[in-house]
C-alpha cells in the first residue's frame, strides 16, 4: 500500500449512525488484469459494509510493491470510505486467522470475527461481470483482438489459423473422448510432461485444452464433477491453456473484422479458432505469442498424431505405447506420448545415463540402444551426401526401425501373451524377493484380507497395484531393468500399468471364445479374449477384473474368484460412487489409483459374504393369508352307504366347487374364498382340496389355519357322517433340506413326466410371453407397489428398472436355450438402455 495512508485512529465510534454495523474484508487476486507494458495481475484489499453491501474502500498492489498493511487499509477505509461520513463499524469479519491478529492490532476494541467471507467472492464475481459487459458492449478499454494488444504478431496469428484450419479437418473429437489424453512436450517452449484432452465429442465446445501437467488434468476432472457452494470461490483445479472453434457471429465484432481484413484461412463459418488462457479460478489470462505458438504447434501435431492414429481412439485400446515427434519448418518440436504414462520407457524422456545415448526421433514403443552420438535433424549427415540429416538417411533409418520392430513382435496371440506375463511375473517376483525380503508379498495380502477368494487376483494387484517405498513392483522394474527387456516385455509392462480394477458386467458371451465386458464405472466396453470364464459366465453376470489392452484386443490379468449378480453388483457400484462422489463416469485416471481398487475389493468380499448368508437361510413361506406354509391333509372315514349323502352335502357348503360329470371320478371338490391376484385383481384363493374314494374323504390344506377351519366347516355340514381319522404334516422347508442333503437323507424326488424337448420350450415360451404381455402395466412389490412403466418415468425410477431387468435377464440367461425370454422387447418400450 502506498505511504499515504492516514495513521489516525478513530475515537469512539467516529460519526457512526447505525447499530450493528459490519465490515467484511479481504485480500485476494483481483479478478482482471492490467494490461499496461507487461500484462500482471494485481492483489485487491476490499473492505464492504454489511447489510448494505457497499465497498467503502479498495486497494490494488502491483506485483513490483511491498504487500502493503491490511490494518493500514482499514484505517483509510475508516477516515476516508468511498461512500458515506467516516465511521467506525461494531465488528469485522475476515476470513484468516492472520487477517483477524492484523485488525486486532490496529483495531483493539472493536470486536473482530474469523469466518467465510462469501461478500467477498460475490463482490469480485460482480467486478468480472461488469467489466466483461463493458468489453462486450464497446464500453472503455482496448477492443478484443488476436494482436493481444501487440503482444502477438501477425505472423504468429497466421500460423494459428492454418493449424486450426488442418485440425477442424481432421476433427479427432468425432472419435476421440477427452478422457483419452496425451503427455506433450515442447522442448523450444519448456513444456515438459503437459497434457493434452481433446474435447467436443458430446457435440459440443470443439478443439483442445493443454493441461500443465497430468495432476492438472485429474484435478481439472474432479473439480467438474463437485457442485460449487454458493459463495464458495471459482476453482477449476488447474490453469489451462485452450483452442476452441467459433462461429464468426459469435466472436467479438473487432475479432471477427480481423481475420476477414487479414483473409486468415477458416474451415468455414463455424470453424475462426479462439485461443483462452485462464487461471485455476476462470479468470483470463492476456496472451503471449508463446501461448499462440505453442498452441499452433499442439494443433499441427495434433492432426498429424490423430490421422496416423486415428484406430488407437476409436477403439480405446492403447496397445503399444508410443513416443513420436513431429516438426514445422522451422524445425519445433512437438512430441506426443501415449499414454501418458509412458514416457520414461523412451530414451529421449529418459535423464542422461553414463553409457548409451538415446537417438533423437521419432518412433513408437522403441528403446535405441545405440552407443552412436546422436545426429541433430538439422546436421550434415554422416553418410556424406551433402543433404541435411533430416531430408536423408533419417527417412530410411526411421523406416528401417519400424521394419525391425514389427519382425521382432513375436507374441501376436492372447494364449502368447498369457506365457509372457507368466514368465515376466516370476522375474519381478525374483525382484520383489530381492529388494524387499522374502515377505514382499505378504504386505498385498494383508491389505486385501488375506481372503481364498482373492487367489486369482492377489499376484497381479501386489505386483501392479501395491505400492512398495512409494512405488509398485512393477514400475521399479520397468524403470531399472528396461535395458534388459525385450520390445513385447517392455509394450506389455506399459499395458499391465495402464490397466485397472473395476466392476466389469457381462453384456454377452461367446462361448469358449470370449466375452463381451461393459465397466460399470468408467462405461467403456471391451471385446475380451477368454475361453475358460465364458464358458461359465452368463449374461448380467459381474466380476471384479482387470482388463488388459494389448495389441488392439483384451484380456483378463486378475479375477475375483466370485462373480456377483446384478443386484448385489450394483450395490457396489452404486458404494465406489459415493466414495468418489460422481454420479456419471469416472475417469479411468481415478480407476487407478491404488486405493479405490483396494475399496472396490473391500466392498466386494464384503457383497459376496452377504450373499453367501442369503444363500445359507432358507425362506419363510407363507400362502396368500400370511400363514405359515404346512401341507396338511386330514382323513376322515365313512359308511359306504352315505356316500351319496355326503357328496350332495359337501357340494351344497358356500364356496365349494364340485367337479363335473367331464372331470373324471378322481377329480377334487376345490374349496375357495373371495380373495386377490398377484396383480391386484379380484379374485378366488383356493384353501382346500377333497377327494372322496373308497370311504374314504381327504381334505389337504397348505396351513394349520386352513385345516382347522375347513374341519370345522365340514364336521358342522356332514356331521355324524364322517368320522376324523388321522392328520398328517408335511414341512416344505425340511423337504427343501432332503433335497439338499442337510439331512443325511438322499434326494429323491418324483419324477416329471418328460415330454419331448421342442415341445416342453414351446410350452413355457408360450407360458412366459403371456406371463410378460402385460408385465409393464402390473403393480410390483420389487418397485413398491408401482409398474414399471409408472417407475420408468423418473431417473432414480429407471436405475430401479435396470437393476430388476437385469436380474430377470441373469435368471433367464441361464435357462436351456430354447426356453429362455428376451427383455430387449421390454426395455425397449421402457425407453431403457441395453
Amino acid at each position: 500500500m502506498s505511504g499515504g495512508a492516514r495513521r489516525k485512529r478513530p475515537g469512539g465510534r467516529l460519526g457512526s449512525t447505525k447499530s450493528g454495523l459490519e465490515w467484511v474484508g479481504g485480500r485476494v487476486p483481483s479478478p482482471f488484469y492490467i494490461t499496461e507494458g507487461t500484462p500482471y495481475r494485481p492483489e485487491m484489499i476490499l473492505w464492504l459494509e454489511m447489510p448494505d453491501f457497499i465497498a467503502v474502500s479498495f486497494h490494488l498492489c502491483k506485483p513490483s510493491e511491498p504487500p502493503g498493511s491490511f490494518g493500514e487499509s482499514l484505517l483509510e477505509a475508516i477516515n476516508a470510505p468511498l461512500a458515506g461520513p467516516p465511521r467506525c463499524p461494531d465488528t469485522i469479519r475476515v476470513a484468516s486467522p492472520q487477517l483477524a491478529k492484523e485488525v486486532r492490532r490496529i483495531l483493539p476494541d472493536v470486536g473482530v470475527v474469523q469466518a467465510p467471507t462469501p461478500e467477498v467472492q460475490r463482490a469480485l464475481e460482480l467486478m468480472s461481470k461488469t467489466a466483461s459487459q463493458d468489453r462486450n458492449a464497446g464500453g472503455e478499454g482496448e477492443d478484443p483482438s488476436y494482436f493481444e494488444a501487440g503482444r502477438v504478431g501477425g505472423e504468429a496469428v497466421e500460423a494459428l489459423f492454418r493449424a486450426a484450419e488442418v485440425l477442424y479437418h481432421v476433427a479427432p473429437w468425432k472419435v476421440a473422448t477427452d478422457d483419452q489424453i496425451l503427455r506433450v512436450d515442447i522442448p523450444k517452449y519448456n513444456v515438459e510432461g503437459a497434457c493434452l484432452s481433446i474435447i467436443g465429442n458430446l457435440g459440443q465446445s470443439f478443439g483442445l485444452i493443454l493441461f500443465p501437467s497430468l495432476q492438472g488434468y485429474e484435478r481439472f476432472s474432479d473439480a467438474a464433477d463437485e457442485k460449487r457452494l454458493p459463495g464458495a470461490p471459482i476453482d477449476l483445479g488447474s490453469a489451462t491453456l485452450a483452442l476452441t472453434f467459433e462461429a464468426g457471429s459469435d466472436l467479438p465484432p473487432s475479432m471477427h473484422r480481423e481475420a476477414l481484413e487479414h483473409g486468415w484461412p477458416v474451415a468455414g463459418a463455424r470453424a475462426y479458432p479462439l485461443v483462452e488462457n485462464r487461471d485455476p479460478d476462470a479468470i483470463v489470462r492476456p496472451l503471449t505469442e508463446r501461448d499462440v505458438r505453442i498452441v499452433s504447434a499442439c494443433a499441427l501435431s495434433l492432426a498429424s498424431f490423430f490421422a496416423k492414429h486415428r484406430k488407437i481412439f476409436k477403439r480405446d485400446a492403447y496397445g503399444e505405447p508410443i513416443c513420436e515427434s513431429y516438426f514445422d519448418d522451422d524445425d519445433l518440436e512437438v512430441r506426443f506420448t501415449l499414454p501418458h504414462e509412458a514416457w520414461s520407457m523412451f530414451e529421449v524422456n529418459a535423464p542422461p545415463r553414463s553409457s548409451g545415448a538415446g537417438v533423437r526421433g521419432s518412433g513408437s514403443a522403441s528403446v535405441s540402444r545405440s552407443s552412436r552420438k546422436p545426429v541433430g535433424r538439422n546436421d550434415p549427415c554422416p553418410c556424406g551426401s551433402g543433404k541435411k540429416y533430416k531430408h536423408c538417411c533419417l527417412r530410411r533409418e526411421e523406416t528401417g526401425s519400424n521394419r525391425e520392430r514389427e519382425a521382432t513382435t513375436t507374441a501376436s496371440t492372447p494364449a502368447a501373451w498369457h506365457e509372457l506375463d507368466h514368465a515376466l511375473a516370476r522375474r519381478m517376483a525374483r525382484y520383489a524377493r530381492d529388494r524387499f525380503g522374502p515377505e514382499w508379498m505378504s504386505v498385498a495380502a494383508s491389505a486385501l484380507g488375506n481372503s481364498k477368494q482373492l487367489e486369482g487376483l492377489l499376484a497381479d494387484w501386489a505386483l501392479h497395484h501395491q505400492p512398495l517405498d512409494g512405488k509398485p513392483i512393477s514400475q521399479r522394474f520397468l524403470e531399472e531393468e528396461i535395458r534388459r527387456l525385450s520390445h513385447d516385455e517392455v509394450a506389455w509392462l506399459v499395458a499391465q500399468r495402464v490397466s485397472w480394477l473395476s466392476v466389469w458386467e457381462v453384456v454377452a458371451v461367446e462361448p469358449g471364445r470370449g466375452l463381451t465386458l461393459k465397466d460399470l464405472l468408467t462405461d467403456q466396453t471391451r471385446q475380451v479374449v477368454e475361453t475358460s470364464a465364458s464358458q461359465t459366465m452368463v449374461k448380467r453376470d459381474a466380476m471384479l477384473a482387470r482388463v488388459v489392452d494389448y495389441q488392439g484386443a483384451s484380456v483378463l490379468c486378475g479375477v475375483h474368484g466370485r462373480s456377483l449378480p446384478p443386484r448385489d453388483a450394483a450395490m457396489v457400484v452404486e458404494r465406489a460412487r459415493r466414495r468418489l462422489r460422481r454420479k456419471t463416469s469416472i475417469p479411468v485416471e481415478r480407476m487407478r489409483e491404488e486405493a479405490i481398487g483396494r475399496y472396490l475389493i473391500d466392498q466386494w468380499e464384503e457383497a459376496v459374504e452377504e450373499a453367501e448368508i442369503r444363500a445359507s437361510v432358507l425362506p419363510t413361506l407363507q400362502n396368500t393369508d400370511g400363514e405359515s406354509l404346512l401341507l396338511t391333509t386330514d382323513h376322515f372315514g365313512f359308511d359306504v352307504s352315505d356316500q351319496e349323502k355326503i357328496v350332495q352335502r359337501l357340494a351344497a357348503i358356500e364356496g365349494v366347487e364340485a367337479p363335473s360329470e367331464t372331470d373324471g371320478p378322481d377329480a377334487p371338490y376345490v374349496f375357495s374364498k373371495p380373495g386377490k391376484l398377484a396383480g391386484g385383481d379380484g379374485g378366488q384363493t383356493i384353501i382346500a382340496t377333497a377327494k372322496i374314494s373308497g370311504g374314504t374323504l381327504r381334505i389337504e390344506t397348505n396351513s394349520l389355519e386352513r385345516a382347522n377351519s375347513v374341519r370345522a366347516v365340514l364336521e358342522s355340514s356332514l356331521g355324524a357322517l364322517i368320522r376324523h381319522r388321522a392328520r398328517e404334516h408335511t414341512d416344505p422347508i425340511a423337504s427343501m433340506r432332503t433335497r439338499k442333503g442337510q439331512d443325511g437323507g438322499s434326494s429323491r424326488e418324483r419324477p416329471m413326466p418328460s415330454l419331448p424337448p421342442g415341445e416342453t420350450g414351446r410350452i413355457i415360451q408360450d407360458w412366459k410371453e403371456g406371463h410378460y404381455s402385460s408385465w409393464v402395466d402390473e403393480p410390483l412389490p420389487a418397485l413398491g407397489g408401482e409398474s414399471p412403466r409408472r417407475t420408468a418415468r423418473t431417473k432414480s425410477g429407471r436405475e430401479m428398472l435396470s437393476v430388476l431387468l437385469k436380474e430377470m435377464e441373469n435368471g433367464e440367461a441361464r435357462q436351456p436355450e430354447g426356453q429362455r425370454f428376451d427383455f430387449s422387447r421390454i426395455r425397449r418400450l421402457l425407453g431403457l438402455e441395453e
